[in-house]
């Protein structure tokens, strides 16, 4: 996988910093063009509340453009650094919500990742609200990395996977991320179907076990790489996953997005959200058909 395009969506706070570093670190990894995407925040349905409330007269107007000026005066100032850190870059102002701005910008320009922070928000807010960079991650068509950590070359990463082609661009992922020597753990966590109610026998575990590691071996065929080291565990997916987690000092967690949409993931989640919320370090989410 070789990265051409990434899209990195800034805020000026320290969390998008971070992750504008960890872009930059990938950048000078595949010689990739950065687009630094800031959002006003301000869309249309916003102006057109104020203009009902009465409330844009020339105070409110003169504010909002001084807001509007000074966000591109920042932008710039940031390309200007990014630029004389020699790597190439462009930066696009859009008027707008950062999710939606983030996901269009990198439609538009072909992006094959797209890097965002998150400040970590937590609680029932965060549950019904989301983050940007939860939607972000949902609702994109490229890559995306969520930065939870100072920039770092990704040494050492963790990649969960149930064999299925998405899972599979994930491990592609980590095989171009990782840099140099690195290693990389393929994680497959499995658990009794849900018929069985008792203790799951000797003889059903070790079927499950022996069918995960066939399912490995075939994901492996085409995919000889020194640095995969895999373990197949016994247990639900997503706390097998963040137990791992846990336990390891990783740079980052690869997964990928299956794309289900509607009332039924909302209610149940996916292991990819659930880690995307709780792990405690960057989180990668491999999108493709």
């Amino acid at each position: 996988m070789k990265l051409k395009t990434i899209v990195v969506g800034t805020d000026f706070s320290s969390a998008a910093a971070q992750a504008l570093a960890q872009a930059e670190l990938i950048a000078g990894q595949h010689e990739a063009e950065l687009i630094l995407v800031h959002a006003s925040g301000l869309d249309d349905r916003g102006v057109a509340l104020l203009e009902m409330a009465g409330r844009v007269d020339e105070p409110w107007k003169a504010y909002l453009d001084g807001r509007l000026t000074h966000s591109r005066e920042q932008l710039g100032q940031l390309v200007e650094e990014v630029s004389a850190r020699g790597r190439r870059v462009q930066p696009r102002f859009v008027e707008g919500h950062a999710d939606r701005a983030v996901v269009d910008v990198a439609q538009e320009v072909g992006a094959d990742l797209i890097v965002v922070g998150t400040r970590g928000h937590t609680g029932m807010q965060r549950w019904l609200l989301g983050s940007v960079a939860e939607r972000v991650a949902r609702q994109a068509a490229a890559h995306v990395l969520v930065t939870r950590q100072p920039p770092t070359p990704f040494a050492h990463v963790l990649v969960g996977t149930d064999f299925s082609p998405a899972s599979a661009l994930a491990l592609d992922a980590a095989r171009a991320l990782v840099a140099g020597d690195g290693r990389i753990d393929l994680l497959h966590g499995y658990h009794e179907p849900l018929s069985v109610r008792d203790e799951a026998p000797a003889w059903l575990d070790a079927s499950l076990r022996e069918g995960a590691s066939s399912a490995a071996e075939s994901l492996l065929r085409d995919r000889s790489d020194d640095r995969v080291h895999l373990e197949v565990m016994s247990g639900a997916p997503a706390p097998t996953l963040r137990r791992r987690l846990d336990e390891g000092a990783y740079d980052a967690v690869f997964l990928g997005s299956h794309g289900k949409r509607g009332l039924r993931r909302m209610l149940l989640g996916s292991v990819t959200e659930h880690t995307l919320r709780g792990a405690p370090c960057s989180v990668f989410v491999a999108h493709g058909q």
